[in-house]
């Protein structure tokens, strides 16, 4: 038998707005990914890997102070 657990979260605006922005950043890596690979499939016939675009995360993330308010993990998850 399978059972499954349904939970609802109650939070406050402060942590809705929190959440909101997360989603909003790992959305918008997770299209920058998708673009970079579409190009470079177009162009050159070949996909990144994973970790090519883990590095083009890390760069980045030095030119864009807001994609550190996400942790790296999180961040990652929505690439693979």
């Amino acid at each position: 038998m399978i059972k499954t657990y349904i939970y609802k979260i109650k939070t406050n605006k402060q942590f809705e707005e929190k959440f909101n922005k997360w989603i909003g950043v790992c959305n918008y890596v997770y299209n920058c990914a998708l673009e970079l690979n579409i190009d470079m499939y177009k162009r050159f016939g070949k996909s990144l890997t994973k970790y090519d675009i883990y590095k083009q995360l890390t760069e980045a993330k030095k030119e864009n102070e807001w994609l550190k308010d996400v942790g790296n993990k999180t961040l990652r998850c929505s690439i693979d």
